[in-house]
């Protein structure tokens, strides 16, 4: 009997995902109204700024390294 069940809720479950699976659902409504020009652009200035700083705590680094050395 166990078997059987285990049976049935497989099979009533690649039904189900057989189904889901056939069709997409069309989101180019929503996706067209989107435009993502400004994030992007916020994101590149952000990641410019984070390598910016970088540059400076490095050459802080050598230039401190370069002095205690000397």
């Amino acid at each position: 009997m166990k078997l059987l069940k285990k049976l049935g809720l497989l099979a009533s479950g690649a039904g189900a995902a057989g189904t889901a699976l056939a069709a997409p659902p069309d989101v180019t409504a929503l996706t067209g109204a989107v435009d993502f020009s400004t994030v992007t652009a916020g994101i590149m200035t952000v990641a410019g700024s984070v390598i910016g700083v970088y540059i400076v705590v490095k050459a802080a680094q050598f230039i401190i390294a370069r002095v205690k050395g000397a």
